[in-house]
């Protein structure tokens, strides 16, 4: 059954997720950028690789997060 209540609630949620999305690739970005510096000065850089995965592994979930998202809002669209 069609809930407006509950697509209005999703639509705001996936707001806040793309959002969220945007910023997590500027934090992999500036990361990538600081760990070709580090190694450019011959510093080891397997502690701020470890924190890229993460922060990797972090933007997988809010990107799946996103898609369930979609779906979901398509489902009450198709009704």
């Amino acid at each position: 059954m069609f809930d407006p209540l509950e697509c209005a609630l999703l639509r705001g949620q996936l707001a806040e997720v793309v959002l969220r999305i945007a910023q997590s690739e500027q934090t992999i970005a500036r990361q990538r950028a600081e760990i070709a510096e580090l190694e450019a000065s011959g510093c080891d850089t397997e502690p701020d690789r470890e924190l890229l995965s993460q922060f990797e592994r972090l933007l997988e979930l809010q990107i799946d997060g996103r898609d369930w998202l979609v779906k979901k809002l398509a489902s009450y669209e198709v009704l």
